[in-house]
């Protein structure tokens, strides 16, 4: 007789599995740029375009906000607990949210092990950003991987409420 799979484990195991590429792969980028390239040091790929540049950032996304990485390392695990208990209200059979909530957390732990282990002192790091990117003279702030990782996963989370919402709407309208 076939086992019943769990929706619920399916999903929280979807979201695991993204969560745990997206952390090993910013983390190998991560240690190649440090061992690679010296702090400001860039290697045009594709020239006026994209560099790989190895810059720290203790301040927040891009840059932005204090230099203080303690409040960004218990901002960091703030949100963290705030997604492992929204993840608990998605209904299991909704994959790409998923999918979204592992690359969120994927990319949180991320840029969350260099705070906490990429400095001088426990909780005293920064963030390793390498990916530069220009367009005509209009310079993008340097992310990374994980910072990727989030932004991709908060558009597919926005995405996947949307379609979910018109299907509601299509659904309550009696319309298909």
């Amino acid at each position: 007789m076939p086992t019943q799979r769990n929706p619920r484990l399916d999903a929280v195991l979807w979201a695991a599995c993204v969560a745990l590429v997206i952390i090993l792969a910013d983390r190998a980028a991560k240690l190649i740029i440090v061992r690679v390239l010296e702090v400001h040091e860039s290697i045009p790929v594709i020239k006026g375009f994209f560099s790989l540049t190895h810059l720290r950032n203790r301040a927040g996304v891009f840059g932005l906000g204090p230099q203080n990485p303690l409040i960004f390392t218990v901002a960091s695990c703030a949100a963290l607990v705030f997604l492992v208990y929204l993840f608990r209200t998605l209904e299991p059979q909704r994959r790409l949210q998923h999918v979204a909530f592992g690359l969120i957390t994927g990319g949180a732990v991320g840029n969350l092990i260099d705070r906490v282990f990429g400095g001088e002192r426990v909780f005293q790091g920064a963030v390793t950003d390498f990916l530069d990117f220009s367009i005509r003279g209009h310079h993008w702030p340097p992310f990374n991987i994980a910072d990727s990782a989030i932004t991709v996963g908060v558009g597919l989370f926005l995405f996947s409420a949307f379609l979910s919402s018109r299907r509601e709407v299509t659904d309550a309208s009696g319309y298909s």
